[in-house]
């Protein structure tokens, strides 16, 4: 059968349990934090709770360093996490299938390598990271709240979370989970710094700042592991909605909908042209185009910190203040936008020049994605961007599903530095490189080529496209 015969690969289930609950006979229930879908009998999930807890002692007997990651059996594909001591996180996927004829019957064949184990777990991950973005680690919410609170806010979050989960979209990107920062030129830089700079020591109760253009990274001042996760929101949830929301309002009125309210004096004009795409609640009515500003759980001064996610966008740039709870009101917001959407306004202008120059110069001729995990930094020419936008150029799934497999076995890898390239069945080459802390995958569509000059076009590549770069030989 072709591929498009076979069932897609779906969520089965996905549960939350805690190995220190429910110890003594009669209370095993109290170990099941969170288990969906929620029409599984009770019992039953008793029973698939003790079943992970059961295998994943046997498997930490055999080397405690090394905890029990997948659990593969005929029709599904478990994946296991330990996110905090006594938590653990398993997700259930299944595995897609196909009918087939075997001696005059028709029988289903199973094909786990349609569902990869870097996906797997990269998605069970994304989904603890979602919840820690939005609501602090779980031993920190047990401590504070209580755990009947924090089971509901496990039923509160993830049943709306896991309906954002899309399987059959999801690629080497969710993988890596990097960021697309924006290269700008050296002055263009520093324009950029000293005007977060500017605008922390004058704003005392912003204690984070992102800077995006375009939708990409150009600076922020949080750590790496809180930030690819903003960005992945951000990117994922954030800016479509705010895109939908101002498309909705323009179609609908050709003429400005900014309306100032009564207590401030925030109003979008010409003049300045800075807008709150999050605010806080007393200044949401203020603009058509705001939401309320969302808590968040980043790293401040060495521990987990509740801040308020501001978000202030003029042209396309777009910055992010992450503010203390003191700071978040209308009166403090309307001071930043006083003092900050003119000199943005300016500043992404002179960016989206410099910017647009560059893309002219641009000559994606192959289709390539870039990592560097040192810094999270991803390029890629595959899939759709903002200003192109065009789709992932005519890349096939058999192609992106091939490239998270090459990472993987460039993970394997002992050396830093190795290369691997593959010929698919329809002559199409596919190259893996990794040098040190980056991987470098490119698409070859020269059918009659031969490796040599596969590798040779490769190091041309790698020196025209990336030349800035350092790749270790």
């Amino acid at each position: 059968m072709s591929s498009a015969d076979e069932l897609p690969a779906g969520l089965v289930n996905f549960f939350i349990y805690n190995i220190e609950y429910g110890q003594r006979e009669g209370t095993e229930e109290e170990k099941v934090m969170f288990y969906t879908p929620t029409e599984v009998p009770l019992g039953k999930q008793i029973n698939a709770v003790g079943l992970c807890q059961a295998i994943a002692q046997f498997v930490n007997g055999f080397d405690p360093s090394h905890p029990c990651e997948c659990l593969i059996t005929l029709k599904t594909k478990q994946y296991f996490m330990n996110p905090e001591s006594s938590f653990w996180m398993v997700m259930t996927l299944a595995i897609p299938c196909s009918e087939k004829v075997s001696r005059e019957k028709k029988v289903l064949e199973y094909h786990p390598d349609n569902v990869q184990d870097n996906l797997g777990k990269a998605i069970l991950k994304q989904t603890y990271d979602m919840f820690v973005l939005f609501n602090g680690p779980f031993e920190a919410f047990v401590d504070k709240h209580g755990v009947e609170a924090l089971k509901e806010q496990f039923k509160l979050f993830y049943y709306r979370y896991l309906q954002t989960i899309n399987i059959r979209q999801m690629d080497i990107l969710d993988v890596f989970k990097g960021i697309d920062y924006l290269p700008l030129e050296k002055v263009d830089f520093l324009r950029v710094q000293c005007f977060v700079n500017l605008v922390e020591n004058t704003f005392s109760g912003i204690h984070h700042v992102c800077f995006l253009h375009n939708e990409n990274v150009v600076w922020t001042t949080l750590q790496l592991d809180d930030m690819k996760i903003l960005y992945k929101y951000l990117k994922s949830r954030l800016f479509p909605a705010s895109n939908e929301m101002e498309q909705g309002l323009t179609r609908s009125s050709p003429v400005s909908t900014a309306r100032t309210s009564p207590s401030t004096n925030y109003n979008p004009n010409f003049l300045n042209p800075g807008k709150f795409l999050t605010a806080p609640r007393d200044l949401v009515s203020s603009s058509p185009y705001t939401r309320l500003a969302p808590r968040i759980f980043v790293q401040l001064n060495g521990k987990v910190t509740e801040l308020y996610l501001v978000i202030y966008k003029a042209h396309n740039s777009v910055m992010c203040f992450l503010m203390d709870s003191q700071s978040a009101n209308a009166d403090y917001c309307t001071r930043i936008h006083n003092f900050v959407g003119p000199q943005l306004g300016n500043l992404s202008n002179i960016i989206s020049e410099q910017h647009s120059k560059r893309i002219l110069q641009t000559n994606n001729q192959y289709r390539f994605v870039y990592f560097n995990s040192m810094n999270l930094a991803i390029r890629t020419s595959i899939h759709k961007t903002k200003l192109s936008n065009q789709n992932s150029n005519g890349v096939s799934p058999e192609i992106m599903k091939l490239l998270i497999d090459i990472h993987k076995d460039i993970e394997l890898s002992k050396n830093t530095s190795c290369e691997i390239a593959t010929k698919m069945m329809n002559d199409c080459w596919v190259v893996g490189k990794r040098s040190g802390f980056r991987q470098f995958f490119v698409v070859f569509n020269q059918k009659n080529w031969t490796i040599v000059e596969i590798c040779e076009e490769l190091q041309r590549l790698m020196n025209t496209g990336f030349g800035n770069i350092l790749f270790l030989e």
